[in-house]
Parts: structure tokens; C-alpha cells; sequence
């Protein structure tokens, strides 16, 4: 009698625990949700993975989990976590196939991600281009971008940002190095002014002028008999020099300002499609 009335309550107990943890799941799901619309990833991340250990096999909350370490730009560990839900990441089913293709070039791992969209059979066809194409985009490899991107955007509409970034980053303005050099060698400052350093070009002209005109000067009063002329030439001489090379820099500064501004929305654009 006694062992009946124990086996009862300990099926009783299992099943109160059992029930309360069901009932601890829900808020606990609304609770990890919330902190990814306030955007507390981290938090967010923390949540998911105690979810996750408590329903192994929910899938839904293996992908928030995913999510929020790539909005949080934990790539790496997202990764990790990928891999831990396969012995073989080419064997994971096409959304985490996905994830797994993001979180490779988001974390800049590109002849891995290369060999991934090469050989993964569950990555769906059109998001293998999609990455391909942003691959290019994060090498500004602009020109292969736009060759490969553009025969496809008739099949997959997922390549027009692809498309158009790669336009605008082939039409960034660019400017010669060289040309700056040679225009400031012709005229001081006038290779500055070829790159928008108004600044700095005008800060040339005045110094290389001052100082040829020192020289000048000191060797019509003093003749060439006297150090004098000699210590202003050799002075003019280096700032003559200092502006061709700082001309050269400027064009270089400039190109990758341009760059810049291009790379930065190519990330955005990238950054947003999880």
C-alpha cells in the first residue's frame, strides 16, 4: 500500500514539474523576443541558448539564436553554433544553410565561404548567387559584381543591390595619384586642388612661393658667396618636394574616402538581410 501511494506521488510530482516547465516556457519565449525588438542581443542570445537546452529539437529557436548573435556581430560564435547543430555544416537544411553562408562572410571568411556556396547542396540556388555576388562586393571586386550579378537579375531579384552597388562603386570618382604629382610638380599645390585639399593647396602655394622667393632674393642681395641662399633653396627645395608628395597622398586619401563611403553601404545593405 505504501509503495503505491509513492509511486502516485511521484508521478504527481513529474507531472507538476513537467507542467510548470511548459508553463515557464511561454513568458520565457515572449521575455527573448522582446529583447530582440529592444535590441538587446546579448541578452537576447543568453535567453535563446537556455531555451534552446531546454527544446533541443525546436528549430525556431535554434535560428533566434543564431540571429541574435549576427545582430550582435558575434559572426564567430554564430558559427560555432552552427556547426554544432551538424557534425557537417554541408549537411545542414537550407535555412541554416543560410545562416551559416551569412555568418561566413560577415565574418570576412571568404575562401571559406567560397568553398561553402561551391559545395553545399542545400543552400538554395538563388541565395548561392546572392552571397557570391556580395562576396565580390566586399573584395571591391566591383566589375566581376556587376559581370556576374547582372546576366542573373532577370531569375533572382535577390541580386539588385548586388547590381546597383557594384554600378556605384565601378562610378566612385576617383583620382590619379600620379596625375596630382606631376600637376603639382608643373605649379605647387595645383595637385592639391586637382583632389579638393583647398587647404592644403593653398598653404603650398604660399610656402614653396615664400620660400623660392627667399631664395631668390638672398642670392641677388648676398650673392653666391653666402650661405644664406643656399639654406632658403635648400629649405624651398623640401617643401617643392613635400608638396609633390603630399599631393600624391591626398589623391590616394581621396580614392579611399570614396571607397569608403561605398563599402559602408554594402555593408548596411548586407548587414540587413538575416
Amino acid at each position: 500500500m505504501l509503495s503505491r501511494i509513492l509511486v502516485l506521488f511521484s508521478l504527481f510530482s513529474v507531472l507538476s514539474l513537467s507542467s510548470q516547465n511548459l508553463y515557464d516556457l511561454a513568458p520565457s519565449k515572449k521575455f527573448a523576443d522582446y529583447l530582440i525588438k529592444t535590441k538587446q542581443y546579448n541578452l537576447a542570445a543568453i535567453e535563446y541558448e537556455r531555451l534552446s537546452f531546454l527544446e533541443p529539437q525546436n528549430d525556431t529557436l535554434k535560428i533566434a539564436l543564431i540571429n541574435s548573435y549576427s545582430a550582435n556581430k558575434n559572426y564567430d560564435l554564430a558559427l560555432v553554433r552552427l556547426n554544432s547543430f551538424s557534425e557537417n555544416p554541408l549537411q545542414l537544411d537550407s535555412t541554416f544553410s543560410d545562416l551559416y553562408a551569412f555568418n561566413l562572410i560577415a565574418s570576412k571568411k571568404f575562401d571559406a565561404s567560397n568553398v561553402f556556396l561551391n559545395q553545399s547542396t542545400n543552400l538554395l540556388k538563388n541565395k548561392k548567387e546572392f552571397y557570391r555576388g556580395y562576396s565580390f562586393l566586399f573584395l571591391s571586386e566591383f566589375k566581376k559584381a556587376n559581370e556576374y550579378s547582372t546576366p542573373l537579375l532577370t531569375a533572382n531579384e535577390l541580386l539588385k543591390p548586388v547590381v546597383l552597388l557594384s554600378s556605384e562603386g565601378l562610378n566612385a570618382k576617383h583620382k590619379s595619384p600620379a596625375l596630382a604629382a606631376i600637376l603639382s610638380t608643373i605649379v605647387p599645390g595645383a595637385g592639391k586642388f586637382y583632389t579638393g585639399d583647398w587647404k592644403d593647396a593653398i598653404i603650398s602655394i604660399i610656402t614653396v612661393g615664400f620660400m623660392g622667393f627667399q631664395t631668390y632674393r638672398s642670392f641677388d642681395l648676398k650673392g653666391f658667396d653666402k650661405p644664406r641662399g643656399y639654406i632658403y633653396g635648400t629649405v624651398a627645395a623640401g617643401f617643392y618636394l613635400g608638396n609633390i608628395y603630399g599631393s600624391y597622398k591626398s589623391a590616394q586619401r581621396y580614392n579611399k574616402r570614396s571607397l569608403k563611403k561605398v563599402n559602408e553601404k554594402i555593408e548596411n545593405s548586407f548587414y540587413a538581410t538575416p
